[in-house]
């Protein structure tokens, strides 16, 4: 991960225009922009299926765009881990939706309800620039996360 720290990261958590960011120079990623305590209440025993991630990003530049996602991960018991569902899309200039994750995609890792449910669940994104000789300010607006579950006696 990189040394690139973001500034303000709690204003990743609600959607209103008022961002985490973090200003990045030629070749540079950031540090993990953690979000956790999303202050789920699965019923105790459901199954978890998947988990989709939405982060609202963009990034400020004055010539080509040149930041991407470095690594979007999930946070489980305070830790970012499982696979690294970043993608090569580039952030655009306004605020754009990124989703990570489906209905039915655990991440590579086992969830329970406990795990979705602790303060400590969550999603931590990096990002990177690549190439150029000018800065970029990379920023995030907010992240929600989307927990699909059911029942175990509801056939599985």
């Amino acid at each position: 991960m990189g040394n690139i720290a973001w500034a303000n990261p709690g204003n990743a958590a609600t959607t209103n225009a008022v961002y985490g960011t973090s200003a990045l120079s030629a070749s540079q990623n950031t540090q993990y922009l953690k979000c956790t305590n999303f202050g789920f209440s699965i019923p105790s025993g459901d199954v978890i299926l998947g988990i989709q991630v939405t982060w609202i990003v963009n990034e400020i530049t004055l010539r080509r765009l040149r930041v991407f996602d470095e690594s979007v991960r999930l946070v489980k018991g305070g830790t970012v881990q499982g696979n690294n569902n970043a993608d090569a899309t580039v952030w655009p200039t306004t605020d754009t939706s990124k989703t990570y994750g489906t209905a039915t995609d655990l991440w590579g890792l086992v969830w329970t309800d406990v795990n979705v449910n602790a303060a400590t669940f969550g999603a931590a994104l990096s990002a990177q620039q690549i190439g150029g000789i000018s800065s970029r300010t990379a920023r995030v607006d907010s992240v929600q996360i989307c927990v699909t579950h059911m029942p175990p006696s509801a056939g599985m």
